[in-house]
């Protein structure tokens, strides 16, 4: 789906493909500018691509000293987050930014559990 933002931060869905038929359809949905916080929004510029890979693996805890994870595609998701896309069925994501200077929008890519 090709996700954008107006200029408060709020999303709408523009564009969507489906290769399953009873998928959910999120074309022309809005969605309030809280359902991707600045926190979120601001990791776009510093890594453009997140991969979420299976909301139902287990976590890796990282013991040692501390690490930086500004560039890492594969980093753990928020509860919040996880129960989020629980609910839209989605297991799995791919998002990538879209545009230069501002973040535009997110092209969004789902995979579905079952």
């Amino acid at each position: 789906m090709l996700y954008t933002f107006d200029e408060d931060w709020n999303g709408e869905v523009l564009y969507e493909f489906k290769q399953v038929d009873d998928a959910v359809s999120y074309m022309g949905l809005h969605f309030p500018a809280s359902d991707i916080p600045k926190v979120a929004r601001d990791l776009y510029f510093q890594n453009k691509v997140r991969v979420i890979f299976d909301t139902k693996a287990p976590e890796s805890e990282i013991s040692g000293s501390k690490l930086n994870l500004k560039q890492c595609m594969l980093r753990g998701v928020a509860p919040m987050h996880k129960e989020y896309m629980a609910n839209m069925g989605i297991r799995g994501s791919l998002s990538i930014a879209v545009g230069a200077q501002v973040l535009e929008g997110l092209l969004v890519f789902h995979s579905y559990d079952g």
